[in-house]
């Protein structure tokens, strides 16, 4: 009996996409740093007194031709390719760097737009991934159309926004809140923070004219200059802040000078915390920052930035972005004060206090000068925790955390009775 030829099928091989490189106007965007070092430097030589015209003609010449040919190096060596499965990307000019990306661990893709970028159309592609501290991958500088197509081709592609049905990708982006220009710079002077720092500068003045003494002046000047720097710092960045319902999530852009836009993806939310400073309280203000699993930064001030989802908005409109997040209404959820015993260890704000558990979620409440709701949904907990002092032990009261990834969100019952809290540890480490 003959048995039938094997039969060989060659598996067709798979093409390797090209490297590009990024827009040759790169250098360009990348050269501030030694333009402000030349300038500096005759800044310095400007106060010796030194300074001559043919020293600034031969030193900018030499700034302009070791910028173009650091520059024009590290754009030759900077490239990128995008597979079907991952992200590659290549730099360096004296020590090689090569990064992979699996576009499946994509957690985030944001557009950011420095002040020189956005006048020459230029914008820089920062990709979030699954990992720890640091693990963002930048691209920079790509035209700004190319870098939005790639932002939501990746999108697309990735587990984050992939589309619920083949229509979603002919959806149109639904505009969800503006931030008004007036309300943004009236609630950043009422920050606890601004206020605190406008009542020393105020301290400052009055100690200076009672006594007569002139360095009263530096330090009202030298607090000043911090008020005003912080002012104006969160004026360009959260200026022109809007939100838009996109198919891949949430995306939100900010900024009047240098533009930031990014993608919050819904389903990688883990929890919300609603903040409101006591000024703004008169006012029914609040503020919303979200934790994001796999968004993370070692800056605070980048995590800050990061994490913000409205600066400052209507409680109620607020609470509204919150059903949208989480399908959990804050407000609908009864919280239930510490006993009465916990005034030894928070007389002031222990009415603020409370804690909260619903079918989907746990609701936590604390702070004085500035009050913070923090909502997670159960099925985002990642474990819960009992903490006890000495104090709380001596006064049987205990104090339950919820622990979710790095982030804004940090939900505490703080100062229960340790029965109770014991038997919200076991509740919230229940399946929801």
């Amino acid at each position: 009996m003959t048995e039938p030829a094997s039969q060989q099928v060659a598996a067709a091989p798979i093409e390797q996409t090209p490297f590009r490189r990024v827009h040759p106007l790169t250098p360009l965007l990348r050269g501030g740093i030694f333009v402000l070092a030349w300038i500096g430097w005759l800044l310095n030589r400007m106060t010796d007194g030194g300074l001559q015209a043919q020293e600034v003609l031969i030193s900018g010449v030499g700034v302009l031709v070791a910028g173009v040919a650091v520059g024009a190096g590290s754009w030759w060596f900077t490239r990128y390719r995008i597979d079907a499965e991952e992200i590659l990307v290549e730099s360096g000019l004296l020590v090689r760097r090569s990064r992979r990306v699996r576009i499946e661990r994509l957690q985030a893709v944001e557009v950011q737009q420095p002040v020189l970028a956005r006048v020459l159309g230029m914008a820089e592609l920062k990709l979030e991934t699954a990992g720890a501290d640091g693990s963002a991958v930048k691209l920079a500088f790509l035209p700004l159309a190319e870098a939005t197509r790639l932002r939501a081709e990746l999108l697309e592609r990735s587990e984050v926004g992939a589309p619920d049905d083949d229509h979603a990708s002919h959806q149109r982006d639904v505009p969800l809140f503006r931030v008004d220009a007036v309300r943004l710079a009236v609630s950043l002077c009422l920050r606890t923070g601004f206020v605190l720092a406008v009542g020393s500068a105020a301290a400052f003045l009055m100690f200076s004219l009672f006594t007569g003494r002139s360095f009263g002046w530096a330090l009202l000047l030298a607090a000043m200059s911090g008020v005003v720097s912080f002012w104006v710092r969160q004026l360009l960045v959260w200026g022109r802040f809007e939100i838009d319902a996109t198919v891949q999530g949430l995306r939100v852009r900010s900024g009047l000078l240098s533009l930031r836009s990014q993608t919050v993806p819904v389903g990688r939310v883990q929890g919300v915390v609603v903040i409101e400073p006591l000024l703004w309280r008169l006012f029914g203000w609040a503020r919303l920052d979200v934790t994001v699993a796999g968004v993370g930064s070692s800056d605070d001030e980048t995590q800050q930035l990061e994490s913000a989802l409205i600066p400052v908005a209507d409680r109620s409109e607020v609470d509204a972005l919150v059903v949208r997040l989480l399908g959990v209404d804050p407000g609908t959820v009864p919280l239930a004060r510490p006993p009465v015993r916990s005034r030894w260890l928070s007389p002031v704000g222990r009415r603020l206090l409370g804690v909260g558990v619903s079918a989907n979620a746990v609701v936590t409440r604390r702070g004085v000068l500035t009050t913070r709701t923090d909502v997670v949904p159960r099925a985002k907990i990642q474990s819960v925790r009992l903490l006890q002092g000495p104090l709380q032990r001596r006064l049987r009261l205990a104090t339950t955390r919820v622990n979710l990834p790095s982030g804004p969100v940090d939900a505490l019952a703080l100062h229960r009775d340790e029965h109770e809290a014991w038997d919200l540890v076991q509740t919230l480490a229940e399946p929801a």
